[in-house]
Order: C-alpha cells, then structure tokens, then sequence
C-alpha cells in the first residue's frame, strides 16, 4: 500500500484469480469458479479477467466476486458497467468490477465509467529504480 493505493488481492490465500489460461483447462467460465469454490478449504473470492464482454457477463452471471476488465476502453466500460451491475443484481449478490491496463493519463475517464477499482502497473513499471548492491566479506568465527 503505498500512495493512496491498495492491494486487490495479496495472495492465492485471499483471492482466486481466474485467467485465459485456467478457464481454458477447467473448459469454461463456469466450470472453472465452481472447481475453485468445491476445492477452496475456505470461502475465497473468485476474480475472473474477462477480455470480452460476454466473458464478464459469463461470469457476473456464473457468480464471480469479481471480474478484472482488461484492456476495455472507459467508453465500453460505460455501456458495459450498466449491464454487469443489472446481472449481479438478479443473482442477488453484488460483483466488485476492476479495469486494468490503466496508466495515469486515462485514470479520470476510467474513474467515470463506473467501475469499482483501477489497476495500473505503472507505480512499479514507471517508478525510477533504486541500484542497490550487498558486498559480503568472509569473517573468521574462530577467537
């Protein structure tokens, strides 16, 4: 946590989050939250990213926590918002939506789409690197 920002998740421990690659292998946006929810041995949230519209309403409507909307423009995000808020209500259980790719110039049109969190790499991949080194020098234990 560091410049007003916080962590959406801190580990596979508090969260599950579902990529390409996981709803690939468990065949689907659906079958992959129910394996997460039968093997979890505790209540975990479960994030999917979506890529496209009908993966996030897929999984709004198969009961994601959450979804990470990647690399949507604000103006989809806007249409879209609407729709996902409108399934989660119908399955009566609320839906925290995330926009990621986001770097600081679009942060104000990203904050109007409506969406809940904004992830951006750009504190990390844009920040300037600190060079640092260690020096170890070997130290007789024998007095």
């Amino acid at each position: 946590r560091c410049g007003g920002g916080t962590n959406h998740r801190l580990g596979l421990d508090d969260a599950a989050m579902l990529k390409e690659n996981h709803l690939a292998w468990a065949g689907g946006i659906g079958p992959a939250i129910a394996a997460v929810r039968a093997a979890a041995p505790w209540p975990s949230r479960v994030i999917v990213e979506a890529e496209t519209a009908e993966e996030a309403k897929t999984a709004v409507a198969a009961g994601a926590d959450g979804v990470l909307l990647d690399e949507f423009s604000p103006e989809a995000l806007g249409a879209l918002v609407p729709q996902l808020r409108a399934l989660a209500a119908q399955r009566g259980a609320p839906v925290v939506l995330e926009a990621s790719g986001i770097n600081p110039q679009q942060l104000r049109a990203y904050a109007a789409s409506g969406i809940d969190l904004i992830s951006s790499s750009a504190p990390v991949t844009r920040g300037p690197w600190l060079d640092l080194s260690m020096r170890f020098s070997a130290v007789s234990l024998e007095s």
